[in-house]
Order: structure tokens, then C-alpha cells, then sequence
């Protein structure tokens, strides 16, 4: 059986959290957890000064994301992809 869904659970007490665990990032961006963890360890999101969106790491290893991570990480997937296989922001993407 699977666990009822945390950002319900979050939405329903009217907090936002100040950061998202993996799957809830990628539960936030409707996108599966390995959609979203084969880019990230490919560095395929890019923003406008050339580095990539890199999650915050708590001590044990696991990745938490910001609301400005991911709202740049939901920009760069809807772009078109370089030569590379990269995607590049819009210059405006990380000020939104």
C-alpha cells in the first residue's frame, strides 16, 4: 500500500515546506523520480551563467530542492535541448 501523498498532507495544514525532497520535487513538477534524477546526475539543467541546478545535500546524502530550484528546473525541461543534450534556461528563468 502506498503512503498517502506528503504534499497533500503539507497543502492541507497551509504550510509550504522550505525544501522538497526528491520525490516531491518531482511529484511538483509532474514528473517521475528517475525522469528527474537521470537529468540532474546528467546536468542537464543549465541556467543562464552555465551552471547547473545542484539540490541542496542534508548530511546522510539525500537531496532537498528549493521553490526557486524548482521553479528553475521546471523552466529548463520546457526548453529545447542544445547540441549536447543539455537544456538551457532563458536568461529570466532564475529570477522568476
Amino acid at each position: 500500500m502506498r503512503s498517502p501523498d506528503p504534499t497533500a498532507q503539507i497543502a492541507a495544514l497551509g504550510i509550504e515546506p522550505t525544501y522538497y525532497s526528491a520525490r516531491e520535487a518531482a511529484l511538483l513538477l509532474g514528473r517521475s523520480y528517475s525522469w528527474l534524477d537521470q537529468r540532474l546526475r546528467a546536468g542537464q539543467f543549465m541556467l543562464p551563467d552555465g551552471t547547473t541546478v545542484q539540490p541542496l545535500r542534508t548530511p546522510g546524502g539525500c537531496r532537498r530542492f528549493t521553490t526557486e530550484m524548482l521553479k528553475d528546473i521546471a523552466i529548463c525541461s520546457r526548453t529545447t535541448t542544445g547540441s549536447r543534450g543539455r537544456s538551457s534556461c532563458p536568461p529570466s528563468a532564475s529570477w522568476l
